[in-house]
């Protein structure tokens, strides 16, 4: 019979509580253009997963490159003088070394 054994499963204590593991904060990214290529910078350094999710009207991301840990360039199907894009808010692409996500950016190039 074992009434007082102990529970091993516990977590540990000195942790930080899992509800409260700290975010990284929000940025806000720049996306510039030069023909074919798009490029978006970060005040902060980034983490690139995936393709990110930027809409150019009427073009297709064909692929991307992160020549630095701020910028990622984003090559296209065609040239992007003159059309809107759209950046959505936490993009699963776009995250930050500390977890932050980017916030929702639109314009015209």
């Amino acid at each position: 019979m074992s009434l007082l054994r102990t529970n091993k499963h516990r977590r540990n204590r000195r942790a930080t509580d899992p509800g409260n593991k700290p975010t990284g904060t929000p940025f806000t990214p720049v996306v510039t253009n030069s023909t074919t290529v798009a490029t978006i910078t970060s005040p902060v350094p980034l983490t690139v997963k995936k393709m990110p999710a930027l809409a150019i009207t009427g073009r297709t991301n064909v692929s991307y490159t992160t020549p630095t840990p701020y910028t990622v360039q984003i090559t296209t199907n065609s040239t992007n003088a003159g059309l809107a894009w759209s950046l959505p808010a936490n993009d699963p692409g776009l995250i930050t070394y500390q977890g932050g996500r980017n916030v929702a950016a639109s314009g015209t190039f």
